[in-house]
């Protein structure tokens, strides 16, 4: 990237300065904002000056952000992302799409591949890499004729790669996410058997079963102000008993477990706590002390203050249990507002 600086006359200097390599780093152009806060583009590529709630934070950086990229290949490439890693390698992930995948005469896949990106965002330093495809079983009970791998994202925690995918036809209730990991950027990915970590969610009522979420799917990332809570946000879809193509955004936090799995506090559509230093509200629960009378064999009482709500079935076994008590009848530490706990 090179910015031109003409001095006093606009029209006859020559002079300029170049941005290069490193200092890429160093430079940011204002996007602007609407009201409450603003946002930079840094000469590397990515978001830079993240001011919310009119908070000064010149410098600060969410490492979760990402263009809304779109990229085609004959009709082919859909759903694309870029994932810049700590040592600022930038990688490009889109889905191949099963309208254009013809697998055999009655039968077509969406899969989803990787590539290395040059400096620049608009060239590639490497080829496609085939990284999805559908394999588990939840990722075929649409139907035999199409099977999907789409909405690749990528996110890193503890040197493992994390990608993020949905699977089933996006207006179906089947459509859900699941996720993979590696140790490389482009893989080799391994599913996770617990897939998939958000699903369409249904009730017994009178006899009848209802939908009350249906389809969570396609996601992205986001953090809290203050850095301290990681939020995965998706949509769904409106009308949960018809689903259909009109869709609404939801937001629910996540996290890591100290075995590198996943846990989301979701899917839900109801109201929550604001953010960690969002307004009035911070969240005490990752850094509060905590004591009990008694734990059950097998739990732990940090269970508390993990940021895991023992939403569901795969969160049983990472809840809070008093001794003499059963599975599931945990609590969770969630936050404060000033001086008020809330339980």
């Amino acid at each position: 990237m090179k910015f031109v600086m003409y001095g006093n006359n606009l029209n006859n200097s020559k002079e300029y300065f170049k941005y290069d390599g490193k200092y890429k780093k160093e430079i940011s152009f204002p996007l602007g904002g609407i009201g409450t806060g603003c946002i930079g583009l840094g000469g590397n590529g990515r978001l830079l000056d993240w001011e919310i709630f009119n908070k000064h934070n010149k410098g600060g950086f969410n490492g979760l952000s990402h263009f809304a990229v779109k990229a085609e290949l004959e009709g082919k490439a859909i759903d694309t992302s870029i994932f810049i890693d700590k040592d600022e390698k930038k990688y490009l992930y889109y889905s191949k799409d099963c309208s254009e995948n013809l697998i055999n005469d009655n039968h077509r896949e969406s899969h989803i591949y990787g590539l290395e990106l040059a400096d620049n965002l608009t060239s590639i330093k490497s080829k496609p890499f085939l990284i999805l495809k559908p394999e588990q079983d939840w990722e075929k009970i649409t139907g035999n004729e199409c099977w999907w791998n789409e909405g690749p994202i990528v996110i890193k925690n503890n040197d493992l790669y994390y990608l993020f995918f949905s699977a089933n036809f996006y207006n179906n209730q089947t459509y859900s996410i699941g996720y993979a990991t590696s140790k490389d950027p482009l893989g080799p990915f391994k599913k996770n058997r617990s897939n998939p970590l958000l699903k369409s969610i249904y009730i017994s009522y009178r006899g009848e079963r209802r939908t009350i979420i249906s389809g969570p799917g396609h996601n992205s990332f986001t953090l809290s102000p203050d850095g301290k809570e990681l939020f995965i946000v998706y949509h769904t879809h409106m009308n949960a008993k018809s689903s259909g193509e009109k869709r609404q955004i939801n937001i629910d936090r996540m996290g890591f477990r100290n075995d590198s799995t996943v846990y989301i506090n979701g899917p839900t559509i109801a109201l929550q706590p604001l953010p960690s230093d969002g307004g009035d509200y911070y969240n005490i629960a990752l850094e509060a002390r905590i004591t009990s009378s008694s734990t059950k064999k097998g739990y732990n009482l940090k269970a508390l203050v993990d940021g895991e709500y023992g939403f569901n079935e795969n969160s049983i076994k990472h809840d809070w249990v008093s001794d003499g008590e059963k599975e599931g009848a945990g609590s969770a530490l969630i936050g404060v507002k000033k001086n008020l706990l809330i339980l």
